[in-house]
């Protein structure tokens, strides 16, 4: 997988996220989020360790962030 994909699809869900944040839909907002936060992880520790670990951390924490305060 290229790391490039990383960065642009995480560019689009943070947009996504935006939009939907925008929108008052708080469940799409923070699961899009979670996306977005994954796959930074993903690009920023591609080298490092495997992507699939990377995503799933960040997609956890991004999304235990967003529901604390967006509650």
């Amino acid at each position: 997988m290229n790391k490039d994909i990383f960065f642009w699809t995480a560019l689009i869900f943070v947009l996504l996220s935006g939009y939907l944040g925008y929108k008052k839909r708080k469940a799409e907002a923070i699961f899009t989020a979670g996306i977005a936060g994954g796959l930074a992880l993903a690009f920023g520790l591609y080298e490092r360790i495997p992507w699939i670990i990377s995503f799933l951390f960040g997609f956890i924490a991004t999304v235990t962030f967003e529901w604390y305060r967006k509650r």
